[in-house]
């Protein structure tokens, strides 16, 4: 358990500052300007932040409330590739996996010579999924949707709450695989049926970061606006794959609080191999720690002004 006492004062005490008094609507000049302030606040304090740990995985996340903003939002064009802004949002999802699950199993499905539509190979997928259900009711899965240098589409997926398999029943749950994928294809190649899946263990926790890195960096296909091929990633059941969360609600001045100390814990981590304070580090709100049940624990240590929290 990392020691968090080199960048966490101990016996934090908050000593909260007395507002002034509020001054009339007409005052104006610098005793305006102070009643703005105090005003603002005020208005701080009655707001809430929200704090998610994610006690058995890797993720701390805290949201503030903003001012209200005009909305940019209009049409959603559709999706030809893999954004950068979804591969940091398949990551925050690697790091919401349980822990204490056993090992995944890996799991490639490919299509024969001749391919469908990506549209079609996603009926395809959920089809395949209703079926793994329906043997396993507490499975659950990530999907990676990937292409082969012939245009091919693939998937790639890691399976969690798979019982244990020796290793004749694995023989059998790779025939089983190939089998329904066959099916649900309804590909009419042989060869396909022999040779249309893999199936494999994730034999440590490492290796399940290999995986995040090596979809994360996958090179970025351009999909023609005929063939919307939709998300490139997704999860099937999350509850069988993500940790338990931990929902904690405090004011804004706590929440502000809060960020200081883990922008402190990254600086203090990334330290030892690369000096100097970057400048994205004063902006993120999403952090991956080694233990976050140790921050929960904490948290009434560290602050003195929760207002809730709670458990999911």
């Amino acid at each position: 358990m990392e020691n968090l006492n080199r960048f966490i004062p101990q016996n934090h005490k908050v000593v909260k500052p007395e507002l002034k008094p509020e001054l009339d609507v007409a005052t104006s000049g610098s005793a305006g300007l102070s009643r703005v302030t105090n005003l603002h606040a005020a208005s701080l304090r009655r707001r809430e932040a929200v704090v998610r740990i994610w006690t058995e995985a890797t993720l701390v996340q805290v949201k503030i409330p903003q001012s209200p903003s005009p909305s940019r939002r209009g049409f959603r064009k559709s999706i030809t590739t893999f954004t950068s802004k979804a591969r940091a949002n398949m990551l925050r999802v690697f790091a919401r996996i349980d822990r204490r699950h056993t090992r995944p199993l890996s799991l490639t499905l490919t299509y024969p010579q001749e391919y469908p539509a990506t549209r079609v190979t996603k009926e395809h997928l959920r089809a395949f999924a209703a079926r793994l259900e329906r043997a396993f009711p507490r499975c659950g899965f990530i999907w990676k949707l990937e292409y082969q240098a012939r245009g091919a589409p693939h998937y790639h997926l890691l399976l969690f709450g798979v019982p244990p398999l020796d290793r004749e029943q694995l023989s059998k749950f790779r025939r089983w695989i190939s089998r329904i994928w066959y099916h649900v294809v309804k590909s009419g190649d042989e060869k396909h049926a022999r040779a249309g899946t893999r199936v494999e263990y994730v034999k440590t926790r490492r290796k399940i970061q290999f995986y995040a890195a090596k979809w994360y960096q996958s090179k970025p296909v351009t999909v023609g606006s005929g063939d919307s091929p939709g998300r490139f990633w997704g999860v099937v059941n999350r509850e069988a794959v993500f940790s338990p969360c931990v929902i904690v609600r405090l004011t804004v001045r706590a929440a502000y609080r809060l960020l200081r100390y883990l922008r402190n814990y990254v600086h203090a981590a990334r330290r030892a191999w690369k000096p100097g304070r970057p400048a994205w580090l004063r902006r993120i709100r999403t952090f991956f720690v080694n233990e976050p049940a140790v921050w929960l624990a904490r948290l009434d240590d560290l602050l003195d002004d929760l207002l809730v929290t709670t458990p999911t």
